[in-house]
């Protein structure tokens, strides 16, 4: 399989404890997870490892449906996905530590295609690449915002 790797990550302005949230938690994730339109968990652990869900992506139009589960978990701090669906498999790896008052999220990414679009990545990898990097920012932006806005009402409770 043509595999793809991207590592990127974000200076958030919450804690490490509230920026985990954005990622452990499949509601709040799909506010920032631009073509996640549906998470259903089938089966959750008690220690969350194993855990399984199926994911819908709609993109341009089209949806499709991924099978995954939880392979690592530490409270607070690291959540890790395998996916797998028609087109592709993933394994993702969100990291958060502390930095200066907020938190630092880091992403590791690896995709494998299957189907037409693995022979399709051998000529369009880099495009692939820049497109699947492009999203990534802009939800990552995103997040960025919703940490934000959701510190701003945060303290506004007060």
């Amino acid at each position: 399989m043509v595999r793809l790797r991207l590592k990127t990550g974000i200076d958030l302005e919450c804690s490490p404890q509230q920026a985990f949230t954005w990622v452990d938690d499949p509601v709040r994730a799909k506010q920032w997870q631009i073509n996640v339109s549906h998470v259903e968990i089938l089966k959750e652990t008690e220690q969350r490892v194993g855990t399984t869900f199926v994911e819908r992506l709609d993109e341009n139009g089209r949806g499709t449906e991924l099978h995954g589960y939880i392979s690592e978990y530490e409270p607070n701090s690291i959540i890790a996905f395998h996916l797998e669906g028609d087109y592709n498999v993933v394994d993702v790896r969100y990291t958060v530590s502390p930095l200066n008052g907020g938190a630092r999220l880091e992403i590791e990414a690896k995709i494998r295609f299957r189907s037409l679009i693995r022979i399709l990545s051998l000529f369009m990898g880099p495009v692939f690449k820049r497109q699947t990097r492009q999203r990534l920012d802009e939800e990552l932006l995103r997040l960025q915002q919703l940490c934000k806005e959701e510190k701003v009402t945060h303290y506004s409770r007060r």
